[in-house]
């Protein structure tokens, strides 16, 4: 069985989990800071800092009950559907790319606009075995996410 798992900080997740089949995953990353560069490196450092933190809650508001979501280091995310069919799993990159991009987040005295790249990958895919394959399945869609101009949800082929 899964437990709840989120934290602001990476975890390991691939080595901490069985994978009960069919389940998707939808790795959330690339966090896009619009107008960087109105910011310093050190004020960059505080609005990523802030924006984490924000993300972070965000998706634990949008995720379901059923989801896990949890930070898997640097500016990744991964959110686990289970009980998802696979358009239900597009359905909550969605819920939840809208989500982060619906309100800015206050840093200091400005609001800064963040948008999210999503790439889902569900354990049905030809090749995922295991919790790494389902997340290098994830990973290989939120890149294509990002290659297909970024701010949208990519499904892993």
């Amino acid at each position: 069985m899964w437990s709840a798992v989120f934290s602001a900080e990476p975890v390991s997740v691939a080595s901490r989990i069985s994978l009960p089949a069919p389940l998707r995953a939808v790795l959330l990353g690339a966090l896009d800071v619009r107008d960087r560069r109105h910011h310093s490196a050190t004020s960059m450092a505080e609005t990523l800092r802030v924006a984490m933190r924000q993300v972070a809650a965000k998706l634990r508001d949008a995720a379901r009950v059923a989801d896990t979501v949890c930070r898997i280091g640097g500016e990744e995310f991964l959110v686990i559907c289970r009980q998802a069919d696979n358009d239900a799993a597009q359905q909550c990159g969605e819920r939840l790319r809208r989500a982060i991009a619906r309100d800015p987040i206050a840093v200091g005295d400005a609001a800064q606009t963040i948008t999210i790249s999503v790439g889902v990958a569900t354990t049905l895919e030809g090749g995922v075995r295991d919790a790494q394959s389902l997340l290098e399945c994830a990973d290989r869609a939120l890149y294509a996410a990002k290659r297909e101009g970024r701010d949208r949800v990519a499904i892993a082929a």
